[in-house]
């Protein structure tokens, strides 16, 4: 597929319109002597980055580094429901396929993603656009790992010709995918080898959490070490079960104990209310008898002097006070005889159940024996279940033990195949191909034959190709940017030949350490053919003279005029304060 128009628009309006060509395709700044930073912070990389944006990059890559985030581009893109529409064809020259791509930063109904004005999920816009580009569907390699060596933006891309996508695991199984499908060398038991290889590393990560109690081995001896103790405590239970009625016998002896807690709990609540009665019998007799006659005609006195109505004489008065003690005092103690009965019903229980007690404890060998069977008990429990706990961990340990086993035997059969002679001879057989037209672009620009050459990686048992270039003296490290150029430049008409899937534009960025004379070289050897678009984001004034012209410029930009116009939106002057 090619570039034919990028449009970046928000609620506004139109923000910007580039239309691309076949050939080179310049992205540069006409900004003069405005400030030492001329080139930087116009938006050159940011217009690359949103082409990666749609065609499956990440939003936040389009306004954030590892390092820092731009907040205004964010809040920008964010607030205005910034939407980016990519146009791609087939060919630019007769084409007959076109996609277009429309991809936001708006939020919730406000974002966007769309393929030919299908709306699609952004989780599975890679697959999406694998088919609507090629009409497959694989997923080992990724349609974002076959493309990434055309997306030459973040550093690392810039800096290595193969390692092209960031990989935390099994780094070498996942570019040997990758690149035995670049180089037409695939097999389709690779999937299978990565996803086996991807799951015997879950599988290992499970087993290394397990043995942090210990590993198989040693939670198998502690097992057979715990089977002995509950065989030996067995043993010691069966010689005090000899009467066969020992074990009734036990919770008898238990329900007599629980019985006489609960009758002694009772007993001693029967005494304290039979005790709270006679005190309070005892104190209303002390009342009545401390009752001072002149003390309530005192009293009485003072009443009638308040109230001259009163109708009942002192005499009354004192009749009816020692007639209230007296009828209370008979109600108190007519809950003695009661309570008394209850006390003596319970002492009598108690006795009974203690005399059970000794009986029991006499025909259960004394009181010990049952301390000692109650300990053998609490040990047996204790044992079962740290027994039931080792069986477990053994069963898990030996169940992934087992699926890593039948996994890497799975593996081992297709690594046979996969590195076996015959396989790398074809994988020889399409190295040479690509070397073909890789030695071709690199002597045209360099002079000299630029070839790529692999290896077998045998570190544990875990093999997998690795493919690089053959060590040249004349790619030294201010020249390495030149040789991955040359790679991107041959990799297309290789891969047309080979009928392989691929991108036919490159995204380039930084190509400032190129030296003059090879970027136009380069421009040169594009311009003539027609299978290639080579973007580059590049500062005005490193770029070559001869190269300075409308034809190779498709966006200037400067700092007045940057790629998303912020500072001259209504947005911008609004947020201003």
């Amino acid at each position: 597929m090619f570039l034919k128009q990028l449009k970046i628009t928000n609620e506004d309006g139109l923000i910007r319109q580039i239309d691309f060509r076949l050939g080179m395709n310049f992205i540069v700044d006409e900004t003069q002597g405005e400030t030492a930073d001329t080139g930087n912070n116009v938006g050159k990389t940011t217009l690359l980055r949103l082409i990666d944006f749609c065609i499956g990059g990440e939003p936040q890559k389009v306004y954030s580094t590892d390092k820092s985030t731009n907040d205004l581009v964010k809040r920008f893109l964010q607030e205005t429901c910034v939407t980016v529409e990519l146009h791609l064809q087939d060919s630019l020259l007769k084409p007959e396929r076109q996609v277009c791509i429309r991809r936001g930063f708006g939020r919730g109904r406000n974002a966007v993603c769309e393929i030919n004005g299908k709306a699609v999920v952004s989780k599975d816009l890679a697959l999406h656009l694998q088919q609507a580009f090629w009409g497959i569907q694989i997923t080992k390699p990724s349609f974002r790992q076959i493309i990434s060596h055309s997306l030459r933006i973040d550093d690392d891309k810039l800096n290595s010709v193969m390692q092209t996508f960031p990989t935390s695991f099994a780094r070498g199984e996942e570019y040997e995918a990758l690149h035995l499908f670049m180089f037409g060398a695939d097999t389709k038991k690779i999937k299978a080898k990565v996803e086996l290889r991807r799951s015997i590393h879950d599988d290992e990560t499970f087993r290394n959490r397990l043995e942090k109690e210990g590993e198989l081995g040693s939670q198998k001896a502690r097992l057979a070490m715990v089977d002995k103790d509950i065989e030996r405590l067995e043993a010691q239970k069966n010689i005090l079960s000899v009467n066969p009625d020992f074990e009734a016998d036990l919770d008898r002896m238990a329900f007599v104990k629980s019985q006489l807690g609960r009758l002694g709990a009772e007993l001693g609540s029967l005494q304290v209310r039979r005790d709270l009665i006679l005190e309070a019998t005892e104190e209303m007799k002390q009342q009545k008898a401390k009752a001072n006659a002149d003390q309530v005609r005192a009293i009485y006195e003072q009443a009638k002097a308040f109230n001259q109505k009163l109708h009942h004489t002192f005499e009354q008065l004192l009749t009816f006070h020692n007639e209230m003690l007296a009828r209370r005092s008979r109600f108190i103690d007519d809950e003695l005889p009661q309570l008394n009965s209850d006390i003596d019903a319970c002492k009598a229980d108690i006795f009974r159940l203690r005399d059970e007690e000794l009986e029991l404890k006499k025909k259960l060998n004394l009181s010990v024996s049952y301390e000692t069977f109650d300990k053998i008990l609490t040990d047996l429990n204790l044992k079962y279940q740290e027994k039931g706990e080792l069986e477990h961990s053994v069963s898990q340990l030996q169940d992934v033990a087992d699926r890593i086993s039948e996994k890497q035997a799975r593996l081992d059969a297709i690594n046979e195949g996969l590195y076996s002679k015959a396989h790398q001879a074809l994988v020889q057989k399409q190295l040479d191909k690509f070397n073909a037209y890789f030695s071709t672009v690199s002597r045209r620009i360099y002079g000299v034959d630029a070839l790529m050459a692999y290896d077998i990686h045998d570190k544990g048992g875990k093999k997998y190709y690795e493919f690089m270039p053959v060590d040249n003296d004349s790619f030294s490290t201010g020249k390495k940017q030149g040789e991955i150029m040359c790679f991107d430049l041959a990799y297309i008409p290789f891969a047309d030949a080979e009928k392989i899937p691929c991108l036919h534009f490159i995204l380039n960025d930084k190509k400032e350490l190129l030296s003059n004379n090879q970027l136009e070289l380069a421009a040169k050897y594009v311009e003539e053919r027609h299978d290639t678009q080579f973007i580059v984001a590049m500062l005005s004034d490193k770029m070559p003279e001869p190269l300075r012209q409308p034809k190779y410029i498709v966006q200037t930009l400067r700092l007045n005029d940057r790629l998303l116009r912020i500072e001259q939106s209504a947005w911008y002057i609004k947020n201003k304060g």
